[in-house]
């Protein structure tokens, strides 16, 4: 069996930044990089001492002029549950991208304020708990270039208590801060020159659907009908259908999976 690709990571090594004065939160991320070390370690670090156990950033941007954007993850959480949440297309349900896709407001989430909303959204908490994100901070980051950008931090404790949820809202104006920093020395640095990490993973069954669909002249709104899903998952989904197919248009990502035989024009 062909072994998939990594989905989760984007080589953080060696990178060269710009003299600047940095926060000092961001210090130990900076002399990492200055070393040529790996950047997990250090994210990891940071989101323990937010009290948290796993970081997630989502980055989807257009990385050339007139070119359609590509979707970037770095996560630290196991690649069973990166492969688990890309096939099973929890994308449609997963409460903070939903929620990045419409409010500009962080989301402090645990599982009493999740549960009981939909059949697919109790199975993406189940298969998240297992993996040990049973609650967690996710907001949007700030992109001069408009990109859709998420930050989640996620912890093992199921539920947020009173002195829990107070602490984080104490530490949310330094968590963004840190966030929007990581992105603009770091992240928004690697997309515009990175290959994603994604390229070459199989598209998803969802993904396969709208190829199919847009291979047949739907629009984004039309498939979003069809799906019963929003526009802008739709687009998230062409995202990373772009970085899979290794495409820059929807219209490229259509003739490369008829080439490898993934879809039909007449099906």
């Amino acid at each position: 069996m062909e072994k998939r690709p990594e989905l989760n990571t984007i080589s953080l090594t060696g990178i060269k930044l710009p003299a600047a004065d940095y926060p000092e939160m961001m210090l130990p991320l900076v002399r990492s990089a200055e070393r040529g070390e790996p950047l997990e370690p250090v994210l990891l670090q940071i989101a323990k001492s937010f009290g948290f156990d796993t970081f997630l950033y989502a980055l989807s941007t257009a990385i050339r002029p007139a070119v359609d954007s590509r979707l970037f993850v770095l996560t630290n959480m196991p690649m069973e549950w990166v492969v688990m949440w890309d096939t099973k297309g929890y994308m449609e349900v997963d409460p903070r991208v939903q929620h990045i896709l419409e409010s500009t407001l962080p989301l402090l989430w645990d599982q009493p304020t999740m549960r009981g909303k939909s059949a697919r959204l109790e199975e993406f908490l189940n298969d998240a708990a297992r993996f040990g994100a049973r609650s967690g901070l996710a907001f949007k980051v700030d992109d001069a270039h408009h990109s859709t950008v998420l930050m989640a931090f996620n912890s093992r404790t199921a539920v947020l208590d009173d002195i829990r949820r107070a602490a984080i809202k104490q530490w949310l104006p330094f968590i963004r801060d840190f966030a929007v920093h990581f992105h603009e020395l770091f992240m928004r640095r690697i997309v515009t020159r990175a290959k994603s990490r994604l390229e070459g993973a199989q598209p998803s069954a969802r993904e396969i659907q709208c190829l199919r669909l847009a291979a047949r002249g739907y629009s984004r709104n039309d498939i979003a009908e069809r799906l019963q899903v929003g526009p802008r998952t739709v687009q998230l989904y062409f995202d990373s259908l772009r970085a899979k197919l290794n495409a820059n248009t929807r219209e490229e990502a259509v003739a490369v999976a008829v080439s490898r035989g993934l879809i039909d024009f007449v099906e």
